[in-house]
């Protein structure tokens, strides 16, 4: 139980990590526009 919820968090961590560089990416593309 207590590892399911270290794995639970971690992708909740890549999944954010990964929607905050999609959103920095339009940003700099949508600047550089």
């Amino acid at each position: 139980r207590l590892s399911w919820a270290a794995q639970d968090t971690e992708s909740a961590g890549v999944v954010g990590w990964q929607v905050m560089m999609a959103e920095a990416y339009q940003v700099l593309k949508e600047g550089r526009a």
